[in-house]
């Protein structure tokens, strides 16, 4: 905590004004920033200067990715949180409000692919869960910074969605491309919501990663989901996994230039249904 007070006296914490493409100082929370994308996305952040708020279930993933956000110079802490559950979201905000005294920046990264098989053997709860993770944890995320974003003149929000929500979806994973089809909508009309103020809020779709979801959905068998099975199979194969590295990146600059309602693609060429057995 010593480390991150140093770096607010340090930084523009009353000069919201400054130009936007700097995030020197800025407050950035990161959800699901133990691993994958999320970690990838608080390293690329810290780079430009940002102080981390790093949101996540697993504790020790989160220390690790706070060391190597220390280890670039930068501060981070570290709030854990359950966001399937419905109060999470807004209990992380305040207490990041508490530590840092405002938020600048929200990455709402958080999600999961489950359950991925036949809709006549997905377990309801679970399917309802994922919605619950992937989309309404974002909306209640982004409905706790906004009043904040408001009053100091200044908000980036950048969804993290996916290719999974184009074209016929998710192979066996309804639930999660419904979700990520929402979450493009969530972005598009809080956008237009939100236009003639100070946050600006956009959606990036990263392409086909090597993180940990990609091993889960590949360890579904060809008998509980041959398509969902030949497609994560088949780009693992294929050498198409891609590290982290780039769409984290391409998120840190979409924040860095204020894209409003887009959504963006680092991968524009990708998508499932071109890779279908």
């Amino acid at each position: 905590m010593e480390a991150v007070d140093a770096q607010l006296r340090q930084s523009p914490a009353n000069e919201l004004s400054k130009q936007a493409t700097s995030l020197d100082g800025r407050i950035a929370l990161v959800t699901g920033a133990g691993r994958g994308i999320g970690r990838a996305i608080c390293l690329e952040l810290a780079k430009a200067g940002a102080v981390l708020v790093l949101v996540g279930r697993g504790q020790e993933a989160l220390r690790e990715t706070a060391a190597e956000v220390e280890g670039l110079g930068a501060s981070a802490i570290i709030l854990s949180a359950d966001l399937e559950r419905p109060d999470d979201p807004s209990r992380v905000v305040d207490e990041a409000l508490q530590a840092c005294g405002r938020v600048d920046v929200l990455i709402n990264n958080a999600g999961r692919i489950e359950p991925l098989a036949q809709p006549q053997q997905t377990d309801p709860d679970i399917w309802a869960g994922t919605i619950a993770l992937n989309l309404v944890a974002p909306f209640r995320m982004i409905r706790a910074v906004l009043p904040g974003m408001v009053e100091q003149g200044f908000g980036r929000i950048v969804n993290i969605s996916s290719a999974g929500s184009t074209g016929s979806g998710t192979p066996s994973g309804s639930a999660y491309a419904a979700s990520k089809a929402g979450l493009e909508m969530l972005t598009r009309n809080l956008a237009s919501d939100l236009a003639d103020g100070p946050v600006r809020i956009c959606a990036v779709r990263p392409g086909p990663v090597d993180t940990d979801m990609h091993r889960q959905a590949r360890a579904v068998s060809a008998e509980v989901s041959p398509r969902a099975n030949a497609l994560f199979h088949g780009l693992h194969a294929s050498g198409r996994l891609r590290s982290a590295d780039g769409p984290a990146k391409f998120v840190v600059s979409a924040v860095q230039q204020g894209e409003n309602g887009a959504i963006l693609d680092f991968d524009p060429d990708f998508r499932p249904d071109n890779h279908r057995a």
